[in-house]
């Protein structure tokens, strides 16, 4: 709620395009945890807004917008900054990464929309390691980005993974990869090409037929 941030952000985006100019935005994301500012002004526009950041992201846009036209800002809709703000509009150059977006028929994505954000991404953790595995879904999450991609015009996604085995989870994240970079890719084509490349001619069909199976399985529900 400092009044003097953002023209802090926005000078440090400054020298960020001298070094980086083909860059299409600069991000202002919250940091990763779960503490929040407690000082009156900020717990005042908590209160109102319910999310208190939201209004610092307006305020970088505006400044933005006026002195780096044709530059996006972006931020993580995450932790204490998931939530639409109430009573706000937001700027026309802010890209809203939506955490965990995708979750109960796109919900998260609904909502930052119906707040009126303009320019809607996705970010998402694809982690094996200790969590479950085999996770191999890549059919799976392709359609739905490319469903995000119709109905929200997903402008991209920040993807994060941690992978404990490549053996198990190179598919998934080899798929995933490339729709990032390529959102009309055909990840059954994907698939062909990774377990021909990866085991071969002679082994590549039978692997594939196995993690198409781990997939089929996953896809129950």
């Amino acid at each position: 709620s400092n009044p003097d941030l953002p023209a802090l952000a926005v000078r440090w985006a400054h020298e960020y395009f001298r070094r980086y100019p083909d860059k299409i935005g600069f991000p202002v994301s919250v940091n990763d945890g779960v503490t929040e500012c407690q000082c009156r002004d900020c717990r005042a526009v908590r209160a109102v807004h319910r999310n208190a950041y939201v209004p610092f992201y307006n305020a970088v846009g505006r400044l933005a917008a006026r002195e780096l036209p044709g530059k996006w800002v972006g931020f993580l809709a995450y932790g204490n900054a998931a939530e639409p703000p109430v009573g706000l509009a937001l700027g026309s150059n802010l890209l809203v990464q939506v955490m965990n977006g995708l979750l109960d028929g796109m919900a998260p994505l609904k909502a930052w929309r119906a707040a009126g954000a303009g320019k809607l991404g996705l970010s998402d953790y694809h982690f094996g390691r200790e969590y479950v595995v085999p996770r191999h879904y890549p059919r799976i999450m392709g359609a739905a980005w490319k469903q995000a991609r119709r109905e929200f015009g997903l402008a991209g996604i920040n993807l994060s993974a941690a992978m404990r085995s490549w053996w198990y989870e190179g598919p998934r994240v080899y798929v995933l990869n490339e729709l990032v970079w390529d959102i009309a890719a055909d990840p059954d084509a994907l698939l062909d090409d990774y377990f021909l490349a990866f085991y071969g001619a002679a082994a590549g069909p039978p692997m594939r037929r196995f993690f198409d199976r781990i997939e089929d399985i996953y896809g129950r529900r």
